[in-house]
């Protein structure tokens, strides 16, 4: 009767979430207390609970989930590549997507030849099979801090190419042991890249659009945003899989092509990695696990298979791991975790097996010696990105990007819902986060109801310009403290203000509680004030270098905003500089404008028309205050202005000044 009722049991969906609530509980919690990689337990719990032990999780129980988990792993590797470490290092990637693939393929197809007499379309097939790699170990990387690590950087953005590639060769195999197309295979690579073509244009532009319009829209709340980024990750792997193409490729792209609306460190991502480490990743370790038979997995001829596949695969992508390291100067702890990360075999690695089972071309032992194999990929990957991941020196760990994490200190007025799409834009461009800030006085807290609605305006206006936007509302003593505090325990980025248009000279100048913002601030900054015309144009004022030890470091955040506002707003660029050398050290875009003025205020003027931004290093707004104060405001009097400054340069009030900037700083008010 009991073994009736269990019998029944292990069909209902019920027991088979419970089973799998318990492996992902117990199996990491056992796996660790012998010192193992938390992720053993959970493959190893499928095996024991699997269908070929215990009998709990039933054959093909958790394939629906376990196929999510996959996907899932693969969106999240996209959608928190930093691209713009990727971009720049883009060469290296593509260079060592190709090293991966090649060395472990040619000398995987060289054993199955030589070695175990397979014929040319059994031996090509299992090329690939070890030429593509899983980022299984992905979440031990990032847990280490390694996640813009150019060396991460470059093994997360070869996975797409390896995988594709992989599976391209797999599909062709396939069509070929099949019967399908011509005896070239012309045929099949053409419907392959057609496939490809398609999924590309709709991951990297039609979902980006999509997201956009539907986060500026009716999806500004995180549980639309989220319930919308499992349906995107869904419908890329499922239009990939209908063109023939294994799913993860499709989801991987889809992460990329959401990254910058993803922000690493907000809470939408923050939600969207804890719902699938929580379950769907977990889930697809254990459903590696139920695929493990002990009973012919560790059988001399499976052992000795697994052994020779073991060693192509090994030493392909070590070899590849040492010559990208040794070509881009990566350190031997790099190069550490670039071979950690693409040693690991799951995804594509099983789906290449198992049609090579069903065209014959694979026998049983095969599948099993792969399966002994995965085993010990999932082994060393985890050991090996921990091991490695720790001995990564400091310095070799990327340069936090300006928009990463974008505070806003809340002022009352008709300019925040401009300022925090402006923040909105710097934030995107890095993928990053915005932080609307409001302090209410210690002495004033009657104030804290009217403070309370400017802060939930200010997360209005962000989350309508896409951001990832959550205020924060601080009680403290003064405005500059609460917005500094705030700055420091959200480790933020850059600090982007705004100041209120008033009477005469006060309109240009700061005002001593942004003074006191700037002055302690140790991070960059700006202030920006709004004209009444929308911003059509940006404008970049370099100045003359003047030798003194601020300029550089106001330049290069002047120079770092107007890029990113010029990438996301999409509005043309000019750049006025004073001699050709001037931007020689950025990389500028080809299409922006460049024009070499004369040094000062009568040079640039010529240049400034009604619609522009004009954007500025702080060190050159300085040299003007006192006796050229006048010059300077009828020289903006009818265009916005944006001053950029370093860390703790952001400060007017220290300036010795004549008479009337001494009034202006003492009675400008926000």
């Amino acid at each position: 009767m009991l073994h009736d009722l269990l019998a029944e049991a292990v069909t209902q969906a019920e027991w088979i979430l419970a089973v799998l609530a318990f492996v992902i509980i117990v199996g990491p919690m056992v796996a660790e207390r012998f010192r193992l990689p938390g992720m053993l337990g959970l493959v190893l719990g499928g095996m024991v609970l699997g269908p070929f032990v215990v009998g709990f999780l039933p054959e093909g129980a958790l394939d629906a989930m376990g196929g999510l988990g996959i996907l899932y792993l693969m969106f999240l590797a996209g959608a928190e590549l930093d691209l713009n470490l990727f971009a720049r290092y883009r060469a290296a990637a593509i260079t060592f997507s190709l090293l991966t693939f090649l060395f472990p393929f040619i000398l995987a197809v060289w054993a199955s030849r030589s070695v175990l007499s397979f014929g040319w379309p059994a031996a090509i097939l299992m090329g690939a099979v070890w030429a593509s790699h899983t980022l299984v170990a992905y979440p031990v990387v990032r847990e280490t801090g390694l996640a813009a690590n150019k060396a991460v950087a470059v093994a997360v953005g070869a996975t797409a190419i390896t995988d594709t590639l992989a599976l391209l060769i797999l599909a062709l195999v396939s069509g070929l042991s099949a019967g399908e197309g011509d005896a070239s295979g012309v045929g099949i690579l053409m419907r392959l890249g057609v496939s490809l073509a398609v999924v590309l244009a709709y991951t990297m532009l039609f979902l980006p659009w999509l997201a956009r319009r539907f986060f500026s829209g009716p999806g500004q709340e995180r549980l639309q945003r989220f319930v919308f980024i499992l349906g995107a990750m869904a419908s890329a792997g499922l239009l990939a899989e209908l063109g023939d193409i294994e799913g993860i490729v499709g989801a991987f792209f889809a992460g990329m092509g959401l990254n910058r609306l993803i922000p690493n460190n907000g809470r939408l991502m923050e939600q969207t990695e804890f719902f699938g480490s929580a379950l769907f990743v977990p889930a697809f370790l254990v459903s590696v696990g139920m695929l493990l038979n002990p009973a012919v997995l560790f059988s001399f001829s499976t052992i000795k298979l697994a052994l020779i596949f073991a060693a192509a695969l090994v030493a392909g992508k070590f070899l590849a791991a040492v010559a990208a390291g040794w070509r881009f100067k990566f350190s031997w702890p790099e190069i550490g975790v670039i071979f950690s990360l693409t040693i690991a075999q799951a995804a594509a690695t099983l789906a290449s097996t198992m049609v090579g089972l069903r065209l014959g071309l694979f026998g049983d032992e095969v599948v099993n010696a792969v399966l002994l194999v995965v085993l010990f990929t999932l082994v060393l990957t985890s050991m090996g990105a921990l091991f490695f991941g720790r001995k990564v020196e400091p310095d070799a760990l990327g340069i936090r990007p300006l928009g990463q994490s974008v505070i806003v200190p809340v002022w009352p007025g008709e300019a925040l819902k401009r300022v925090m799409a402006l923040a909105a834009q710097i934030a995107r461009a890095d993928a990053g986060t915005v932080t609307p800030v409001a302090v209410v006085p210690e002495h004033h807290l009657a104030l804290r109801s009217e403070v309370e609605r400017w802060l939930q305006q200010a997360e209005q206006f962000g989350a309508a310009a896409t951001a990832d936007v959550e205020g924060a509302l601080r009680i403290d003593t003064s405005m500059p403290l609460g917005v500094i505090r705030e700055l420091q325990e959200r480790d933020g980025s850059f600090i982007l203000s705004e100041w209120q248009e008033s009477a005469g000279l006060q309109r240009f100048f700061i005002g001593r509680e942004i003074d006191l913002i700037g002055a302690r601030s140790p991070a960059p900054m700006a202030a920006v004030r709004f004209a009444t015309e929308p911003i059509e144009r940006l404008v970049l004022v370099v100045g003359r270098d003047d030798k003194s030890t601020g300029y550089q470091v106001d330049l290069q955040i002047a120079v770092g905003v107007a890029l990113r506002l010029y990438r996301r707003g999409k509005l043309p660029l000019l750049a006025l500089v004073p001699d050709s050398q001037a931007l020689k050290a950025f990389e500028l875009p080809e299409e922006v404008q460049v024009i070499t003025i004369a040094p000062g205020i009568a040079g640039s003027i010529h240049y400034f028309r009604r619609g522009d931004l004009v954007i500025v290093p702080a060190a050159i707004v300085q040299r003007f205050i006192g006796s050229r104060t006048k010059e300077l405001l009828a020289a903006t009097q009818n265009v916005s202005v944006l001053i950029a400054a370093g860390p703790h340069r952001f400060d007017f009030s220290k300036l010795k000044m004549g008479q009337e900037s001494e009034s202006i700083i003492s009675l400008g008010k926000i």
